[in-house]
């Protein structure tokens, strides 16, 4: 039975070929992402043996780590039937050749279910629910038999969790211990101000365009049976937009919604060309990787205010403010030892007299203001 034939708009083949252990997912709401890894993992645990045993050991002992680890953020993401309700939409009969009908959830154990004249029977075990809450709880128990995992909605503009990344990682690690398994993370293009994209260094995030796989490799000081560095890779599918209309989106975040482009708000631009303005100072500001460049400028009736563009490069300009701490000169979070310059900056963005060149740079440059609480 062939994946592909089962997938209404994305197609994750694609994305398997490259055979990385994370493979991350970014698009539009609703293009099938979510549907085509769920239909993946319900697949492989009802179809185990077509898919091979993983040997652990000299005796010639196997195991088959076919079932999935579903991952959310919060423990009240993970009850019974938030759980039932994500898989809703699989065709399990279809799936298990009318074996099951439903997914039953009891307990974080996520099994291939009957449902018959109102009554369920829990029947093969395929899963479990994770929430990255409850990592400490975790580490002392083992998985042998989770060879996928999936981390749904990890992009968030509601916050993420101190320490993320790591725990995330822990997770997993738990999960593999000593073997290998297939990490799917799925997210809509909410925002870019994303952790997992700093601190795995996937650089070339902000620019890909849509329809396209990059690779990363990341080395690690492991070594593997061979005496070779471990080198785990990453990859990133910004998918195609399907094409599909919603019914039901309209409004001026509509495009975004449906379309997979990165969603923003609107702010306020320039009214006239830049070079009609005059620039009195400047500040280069740098947030991980997200670069600025704040213009303390006056408008026709010499009144200040700030505008705000992304940096390629910081040039000539002396006034740095950075999360990063570099050795050749001081830098800090938030402006400092202020100047009179600085004073003003401060005030204008205080009373959000601030102008964008553009709706994404407004967005992220507020994002970031309220993730620190501050300037």
């Amino acid at each position: 039975m062939s994946l592909k034939s089962k997938q209404k708009y994305y197609n994750i083949n694609n994305l398997c070929k490259h055979d990385c252990e994370y493979n991350i997912l970014l698009g539009e709401r609703s293009n099938g992402k979510s549907y085509a890894v769920k239909y993946k993992m319900l697949w492989e645990a009802y179809h185990e043996k077509d898919y091979g045993e993983h040997f652990i050991n000299a005796k010639d002992k196997y195991k088959k780590r076919y079932q999935f680890a579903y991952v959310r953020r919060w423990r009240e993401e993970i009850k019974n039937r938030d759980i039932e309700l994500y898989f809703s939409d699989m065709p399990i009969a279809e799936i298990t050749n009318n074996e099951y009908n439903t997914i039953i959830s009891y307990r974080g154990d996520i099994y291939f279910g009957k449902e018959e004249d109102g009554e369920s029977e829990k029947g093969k075990l395929i899963g479990k629910a994770f929430a990255l809450t409850g990592v400490t709880h975790y580490k002392s128990l083992s998985f042998p038999y989770i060879g996928n995992v999936v981390f749904e909605e990890f992009i968030t503009n509601q916050g993420y969790l101190p320490h993320e990344v790591d725990n995330l990682q822990s997770l997993i690690s738990t999960i593999a211990r000593r073997e290998k398994v297939n990490v799917y993370m799925v997210g809509n293009t909410i925002s870019r101000l994303c952790p997992y994209f700093d601190e795995w260094q996937l650089t070339h995030v902000k620019k890909q365009e849509q329809g396209t796989i990059d690779i990363y490799k990341q080395p690690t000081s492991q070594i593997d049976e061979n005496g070779n560095n471990i080198v785990i890779s990453i990859a990133v599918e910004y998918c195609e937009n399907s094409g599909s209309n919603s019914k039901m989106f309209f409004g001026q975040k509509s495009k975004m919604t449906t379309s997979g482009v990165w969603e923003s708000d609107s702010y306020p631009h320039l009214q006239e060309p830049f070079n009609t303005y005059k620039c009195a100072y400047k500040i280069y500001y740098e947030y991980n990787s997200f670069k600025f460049i704040i213009c303390l400028m006056q408008n026709k009736n010499n009144e200040p205010f700030l505008y705000v563009y992304p940096a390629k490069e910081r040039g000539k300009i002396k006034r740095v403010v950075s999360n990063k701490f570099n050795i050749d000169r001081y830098t800090t979070l938030y402006l400092q030892n202020l100047s009179k310059y600085d004073t003003i900056v401060n005030e204008l963005i205080s009373n959000q007299k601030i102008v964008y060149s553009d709706n994404l740079t407004g967005t992220e440059f507020n994002q970031i203001k309220k993730e620190r609480g501050r300037f």
